[in-house]
């Protein structure tokens, strides 16, 4: 079985020429690893190719060594159901430096209805699907064994190992935009992470699944909230509101269904970004997720040293147990 892999392997690396870095085996599974900007032409060239046909993205997913220089790997599992093979495209990248997003070249690494009928999920049973996986993976965090029978797939003693840090499980946060999701989050989940709201949105939004799980019997002082926000710290407004809006518009998808929307985005000078951060604080939130603009190192030291103390030494008003987290 190595040696067919590994002459595929081969073949796959000499026609993506400088494309690629290099390919291995490991466990019997081929791994090629391709240059961070070069990922879309790879994932095209695999996909397309008539010696590979690698149609279906199985998943897609991210780990993080923080030991190394390039600490995390973007990881594109892929099969090809005519020549029945599987391959794993790798991407290694920093805290600085962005991949670029693939849902053109698979619908299935993002999440509207069609990219649900890609992979096979019925668009209109998700929530209920979810809410019955989440019930067996508590389980699996918090029980020796599970019993059970899911879509045809019989599970007899599962057992998951190790089982988490956190006891007795860790805390699941929930996103989403319309009510249906946020009494999700009131009914099921520890809290709630949301996306680019103004606070404004954010304040009703959270006021409402705050109501909900009172409806449902708990505790709504018992959730918590994240919020993500990008920021763009610049020597004024106007330079930092087109630098953030463009950086939104290549990186990210704003659902127009949702409250989420660019003008969320923490901008301008030092200060007026401190006095956008407190309004979100007074709105309710918790945690703030910051997004720099670029995801560059000169935003982050910008936001650690210029910002961060201006809103530590007017935070005397914020909620209790509120806090920025640069990302």
């Amino acid at each position: 079985m190595t040696e067919p892999l590994k002459e595929f392997g081969d073949q796959v690396a000499a026609a993506l020429k400088e494309d690629a870095i290099r390919t291995e085996i490991v466990r019997g599974e081929l791994i090629l690893w391709v240059k961070r900007e070069a990922v879309v032409r790879v994932l095209i060239f695999l996909r397309d190719d008539s010696r590979c046909l690698f149609k279906v993205l199985v998943d897609l997913c991210g780990v993080d060594y923080p030991d190394r220089p390039e600490r995390f790997e973007v990881v594109y599992n892929l099969l090809s159901l005519k020549h029945n093979r599987r391959i794993r495209v790798k991407v290694a990248t920093d805290e600085s430096e962005p991949v670029p997003s693939v849902t053109g070249v698979y619908s299935a690494a993002g999440w509207y209805e069609r990219e649900f009928q890609a992979c096979g999920i019925p668009f209109k049973e998700r929530g209920k699907i979810f809410v019955r996986n989440l019930e067996i993976l508590r389980r699996l965090w918090t029980e020796d064994q599970v019993d059970g029978e899911v879509d045809g797939y019989v599970f007899h003693r599962a057992a998951m190992a190790p089982k988490p840090v956190q006891r007795p499980r860790p805390p699941v946060l929930i996103g989403g935009y319309v009510d249906v999701v946020l009494r999700r989050v009131a009914r099921y989940g520890d809290g709630w992470l949301t996306y680019f709201y103004t606070p404004d949105s954010f304040r009703v939004a959270w006021a409402k699944i705050r109501t909900f799980a009172e409806e449902a019997g708990r505790d709504p002082d018992g959730l918590r909230n994240v919020s993500q926000l990008p920021i763009c710290v610049a020597p004024s407004f106007e330079d930092a509101d087109r630098r953030i809006r463009d950086f939104i518009g290549r990186y990210f998808d704003v659902a127009p269904w949702s409250q989420s929307t660019p003008d969320s985005a923490i901008r301008g000078t030092p200060a007026q970004c401190a006095e956008q951060l407190a309004a979100h604080l007074e709105a309710g939130v918790q945690h703030i997720v910051l997004v720099p603009d670029g995801y560059r190192q000169d935003q982050l030291e910008a936001i650690a040293h210029e910002v961060l103390p201006r809103l530590r030494s007017s935070g005397e008003d914020a909620p209790p147990g509120a806090r920025p987290v640069p990302a």
